[in-house]
């Protein structure tokens, strides 16, 4: 994002933070057909707190007066193209294959002949998708928000096999500290995750 910027202010072209946020992104996924997303862009041309949706539709959120967020790097090596790919490759070809359209489980015409792994995928889905919009709505609640960081981070760890066992052993400790919420980011594997705590607790947890 911030080399797009720099090139289009060299050429002497005005962007807008949008526009931008699709220029980095076409030059950065869609040219070398890598198997990242837009939300890195989007997050990073707009700045602030945002709801980032497939279709790039993006609805601004108050950002958060409660309490402190601690950025926890692993330190374990991780496959990030490998974990996108099969995560997003995965989920299309399910996707396309029974309807093209994301439904509740519980509706899905021909769910019993889904595998058991094509189940679980289907269900993870589903569920990540509810508690994102859960969460929009319950965004000044902190008890309620940082329950929806939990289920959320036990839906990537279980459904996709994102977390590792340092990272719940991080995630334990961090709880055990005093943080409300906890839950793995980015495409995981490894690599980073979130504690959201009081503030009087920050040095505690970090």
């Amino acid at each position: 994002v911030a080399w797009m910027q720099a090139l289009a202010r060299v050429a002497n072209v005005a962007l807008t933070p949008m526009e931008l946020a699709r220029w980095a992104h076409r030059v950065e996924v869609v040219h070398f057909g890598e198997p990242g997303g837009h939300m890195d862009h989007v997050a990073s041309a707009l700045g602030g707190v945002h709801r980032i949706h497939s279709d790039w539709h993006v609805s601004r959120l108050d950002a958060l007066e409660e309490g402190v967020w601690v950025v926890v790097d692993s330190g374990e090596p991780k496959d990030t193209r490998g974990h996108l790919t099969r995560c997003k490759a995965a989920r299309q070809a399910l996707v396309n294959a029974h309807g093209g359209q994301w439904v509740d489980p519980k509706v899905l015409e021909g769910w019993t002949v889904l595998s058991p792994d094509e189940q679980v995928l289907w269900k993870t889905t589903w569920t990540n998708a509810q508690l994102e919009e859960t969460a929009a709505k319950a965004w000044t609640d902190v008890p309620a928000l940082a329950d929806l960081m939990a289920q959320h981070h036990e839906a990537l760890r279980d459904g996709l096999g994102l977390s590792t066992e340092r990272l719940e052993r991080l995630g334990k400790a961090a709880k055990a500290a005093g943080a409300w919420g906890w839950k793995v980011v980015g495409s995981g594997g490894g690599g980073c995750a979130l504690a959201w705590c009081p503030r009087d607790r920050a040095q505690a947890v970090h």
